[in-house]
């Protein structure tokens, strides 16, 4: 299957353990090979990941008693961080993304 599918067999070890999500080319080779719909191996993080510029945004301009410096520091992240996420099309780590969520209660 790994040399079918393009997979390392590691890669598939570990997405069998739960250790690690395929990346969405992954999963559609995969659900393709299985004959199954690739939501069987969503990922929340990478679904949150496509709208996370605009989710962001729509949070920190909606809540603007948000304190952006609690926020970062937090998160341990700067300031200048937060703005690449906001504004260049940075995306977080899944362990900052769970924070962020958690600290915004979203």
């Amino acid at each position: 299957m790994s040399l079918i599918i393009g997979i390392s067999k590691s890669s598939i070890s570990k997405y069998e353990r739960g250790e690690l999500f395929p990346t969405k080319d992954q999963s559609i080779k995969l659900s393709s090979y299985f004959n199954i719909n690739s939501k069987y191996f969503y990922d929340p993080y990478l679904e949150s990941m496509d709208n996370f510029h605009q989710y962001l945004s729509t949070v920190l301009n909606k809540n603007i008693h948000i304190n952006k410096d609690k926020l970062c520091k937090s998160l341990d992240i700067s300031k200048r961080t937060l703005y690449r996420y906001c504004y260049q099309n940075y995306i977080p780590t899944r362990s900052v993304f769970e924070k962020m969520k958690s600290y915004l209660n979203t």
